[in-house]
């Protein structure tokens, strides 16, 4: 299947912006690239044709966003307040000016699905906890989810914005946005080898921040032999995928049996008949609910594949593209933040720390992340 390319002017960012769509219909699904990468790097490297089948059966509908990493995240040497300046613009791009295109176009205002992988995953993240209005899915592979790691020792309500490891601890349980999150599907996985190491740490602080907020999420160690690398999230990404979206092969997805389900509780049933007069002899069973697919985990908790491959790692990274974007221009920052930020947070050293301010919750006695 061909992808259509689009390019459209942001205002947000005062430039045109790239971007690819593969497929017509089905839930739409964000795709972020790693870091300093672009939208075309999820075909480059075999991505797409990884989640085809769901797309080629009208399930899935990918679109491949560009990124501004280096101009933002990845830019040491300019100005970090016009570096998150820069951050804040893009992430407005994507959720008041891509997100509402792509639904206008395909006449569906359904919530969408955000993945990525390594710096990507970190995007999807924080797209999917600042937007749980707008995202009800977040499938993030080898991720570092804390924003000073790019930001050591510099404070500002914007980097604060846009690290969940820092604002999710700090939400309070009556935020509006804690009931989406226990109602949407959170998946991250990251291996245990080479080049993984900050990412497996980011990771089970993560696991560990949303398992005290009682917010359900599966969280899956694959082996000491899975690099941080593109064959192995070519293997992750169609695993889990199957996982939201069902067989692809199937007439009906867990993703509509789960909409379809919401939808007819919302309604108030109509008025019961009354039934005729049964002896006991002929009593009817009872009904049993309707059951969601087999794939569907039964709990979101850590777990390995059993036929998880044991294809030796590559030898290199993600790579980076050479060209060097445009400049940067700050824009404002706006006006929702997802949550009530700290009074003072204090200087700390790389990698990320909890705010002073913040009381941490006692960890659940029972869960304990996967070796």
């Amino acid at each position: 299947m061909d992808a259509k390319h689009f390019s459209e002017h942001s205002k947000k960012l005062d430039r045109d912006m790239d971007y690819e769509v593969y497929g017509t219909k089905g839930k739409i699904c964000l795709a972020f690239p790693p870091m300093g990468g672009r939208y075309t790097d999820f075909e480059n490297f075999g991505m797409v044709a990884t989640v085809m089948p769901w797309i080629e059966s009208g399930k899935l509908q990918l679109v491949l966003v560009d990124a501004i990493d280096n101009e933002s995240w990845c830019d040491d040497d300019a100005d970090e307040l016009d570096r998150i300046n820069r951050q804040e613009a893009w992430f407005s791009y994507v959720t008041d000016e891509l997100l509402p295109t792509l639904e206008r176009r395909n006449h569906q205002f359904d919530k969408a699905m955000v993945t990525g992988c390594s710096m990507g995953a970190l995007h999807a993240a924080n797209f999917f906890f600042r937007r749980p209005d707008l995202f009800d899915t977040v499938i993030g592979l080898s991720g570092i989810y804390n924003a000073d790691y790019f930001f050591p020792n510099y404070q500002e309500p914007l980097v604060y914005d846009n690290s969940p490891l820092d604002f999710l601890p700090n939400m309070p349980e009556d935020h509006d946005w804690m009931s989406l999150y226990r109602d949407s599907d959170i998946i991250f996985c990251v291996g245990q080898g080479a080049w993984e190491d900050d990412l497996l740490a980011s990771t089970r602080r993560l696991d560990t921040v949303l398992a005290e907020k009682g917010i359900p999420a599966w969280f899956d160690y694959w082996g000491t032999d899975v690099a941080h690398d593109w064959p192995w999230w070519q293997k992750q990404l169609p695993y889990f995928m199957e996982e939201i979206l069902g067989d692809p092969s199937a007439k009906t997805s867990y993703a509509e049996e789960k909409a379809a389900a919401k939808k007819a509780t919302a309604k108030k049933p109509a008025a019961k008949k009354a039934a005729p007069k049964r002896s006991a002899a002929k009593k009817p069973a009872a009904k049993k609910p309707v059951a969601k697919p087999a794939s569907k985990p039964a709990a979101r908790t850590a777990a390995k594949p059993a036929t998880k491959p044991a294809a030796k790692p590559a030898t290199k990274p993600a790579v980076k593209p050479a060209a060097k974007p445009a400049a940067k221009k700050a824009t404002p920052k706006p006006a929702v933040k997802p949550a009530a930020k700290p009074a003072a947070k204090k200087a700390t050293p790389k990698p990320a720390v909890k705010p002073a301010a913040k009381k941490p919750a006692p960890k659940p006695a029972t869960r304990k992340p996967t070796k």
